[in-house]
């Protein structure tokens, strides 16, 4: 199986998770094509290829992908978009279900994440999955949630809704949570800049910063959610 991984600075756990399991990487190729924030927006489809529309991000998805400066999508069995500015909305309990339904829908659809999806949709219908932004951890600017929907709940109706669009949302693991909505702080702490080559590349954020994940959390997301979700199987 050939996987195609298309995200932002989030795919950086991704990658450092993925070099944590050895016995996985031999049942399929991942490659991943990525750049920090929003930059993919320059991906541009042309002959059902994803072409980079600046230097910037050809230099970025070059390096992140190990040397293919396109997405060549006939090339690949499956996609993983993942981050991309898509965050599961907070979701307020006293919300009607078609409130709550339709904040679900808004916020994955307005998202570069979506349009990704998008454009693999018009080119493919292979198997697209998408991977939201992690959970923050608790931090001192995270949102009031004691009267919110819990995370297992904003899930469903944001995935029965992406399904809608034949793309199959990817569960964040339950052993990732610290509550029923923002992530452990022990998979945040330490994690690094998304590598694209440049100066910055692989340094740890700030501290303060409770919104990127660490290579554990990315080996996590991978083994008990992505890989069985695609039949990829870990275990001896």
């Amino acid at each position: 199986m050939r996987i195609c991984v298309l995200g932002n600075s989030h795919v950086a756990s991704l990658k450092l998770g993925l070099e944590k399991l050895p016995s996985a990487r031999q049942q399929f190729t991942m490659e991943f094509f990525a750049s920090r924030a929003g930059a993919l927006e320059g991906l541009r489809l042309e002959n059902k290829r994803l072409v980079p529309s600046n230097e910037n991000l050809a230099v970025a998805i070059t390096h992140t992908s190990g040397g293919k400066g396109e997405v060549v999508v006939d090339d690949y069995d499956a996609f993983l978009v993942y981050g991309l500015g898509f965050r599961l909305p907070v979701v307020d309990t006293h919300l009607s279900a078609a409130v709550r339904r339709q904040a679900c829908r808004d916020t994955a659809t307005k998202s570069l994440n979506f349009h990704m999806c998008s454009l693999l949709r018009q080119a493919t219908k292979k198997p697209v999955y998408v991977g939201h932004d992690p959970q923050e951890a608790p931090g001192r600017k995270s949102p009031e949630v004691g009267r919110s929907l819990a995370y297992d709940a904003v899930y469903d109706l944001t995935r029965s809704e992406l399904l809608r669009e034949d793309l199959r949302l990817v569960q964040q693991p339950r052993r990732t949570f610290a509550d029923v909505w923002f992530t452990r702080p022990e998979y945040s702490a330490g994690s690094t800049r998304l590598d694209i080559g440049d100066a910055k590349s692989n340094e740890l954020h700030k501290e303060v910063d409770n919104k990127h994940m660490n290579g554990d959390f990315g080996r996590i997301w991978l083994e008990e959610s992505f890989f069985p979700a695609v039949g990829v199987k870990t275990g001896a």
